[in-house]
């Protein structure tokens, strides 16, 4: 049976910082199990959205719902939760003292909980998500080590480890090398497609977001100016 459930609901929301004003009127619906791409030119809000989405950014006024929950504070904790996000890779100080298998373990912190020691549950699922993203061999490898590939990869098995509902790529293949990058799309539509997610990728790459997505949202200054409805 289809699932029809809003995992996002935004109606006519207002977002930003510091007083300003960088969401602006944003009415938005995404179902459980799409896939949708977020493009538009620096400034256009993009990011805002995710953060807004996270709970890491309060709405001003209008309504917000994700996963079902009302966006408020008493919620963020919940949403939080079941929200895994992945970012642009960024330099890595090579003498980072943390092996790739303990950077995947970050992603179980929410489910195994303060000063506690994680399971085998959480073992396993750290073991599953390395295999997913084709990196098992990588586990005991130094994450500062690794290429950007497959610190992007470690990233998303991270993500996936944290067993979420919601998936969000900002920028996931920016700076790295085309193989890289078909690399990481594969893994992503793969991951989205097997397990059920539902998955939102901010990228400048129209043709990724093109070849990746089943709904493609344009912003330009604070606006969603196409495809406003992913159902």
């Amino acid at each position: 049976m289809t699932d029809h459930r809003k995992i996002i609901n935004f109606e006519n929301v207002n977002a930003g910082y510091k007083g300003s004003r960088t969401l602006k009127d944003i009415t938005l619906a995404v179902e459980s199990g799409r896939i949708v791409g977020i493009s538009g030119p620096n400034g256009s809000g993009k990011t805002t959205l995710l953060r807004v989405i996270q709970g890491l950014l309060p709405v001003s006024s209008g309504y917000a719902e994700a996963l079902g929950m009302k966006l408020t504070a008493g919620n963020y904790k919940k949403i939080r939760r079941s929200v895994a996000c992945v970012f642009q890779t960024l330099n890595t100080d090579p003498r980072m003292p943390v092996i790739a298998q303990e950077v995947v373990l970050m992603g179980r912190y929410g489910r195994i909980g303060l000063l506690r020691s994680p399971k085998e549950i959480d073992r396993q699922a750290v073991r599953d998500a390395l295999e997913r993203v084709d990196a098992s061999h990588l586990a005991q490898r130094p994450f500062g080590q690794l290429s950007g590939g497959e610190q992007q990869r470690i990233n998303l098995a991270r993500a996936l480890a944290q067993e979420p509902q919601l998936l969000l790529l900002d920028e996931p293949t920016t700076f790295l090398d085309s193989e890289s990058q078909h690399r990481v799309r594969d893994i992503v539509k793969t991951a989205h497609a097997q397990i059920g997610l539902t998955t939102i990728v901010v990228s400048h790459d129209y043709e990724m977001l093109t070849d990746l997505c089943e709904c493609i949202i344009v912003m330009k200054g604070g606006e969603i100016c196409e495809a406003a409805t992913c159902v």
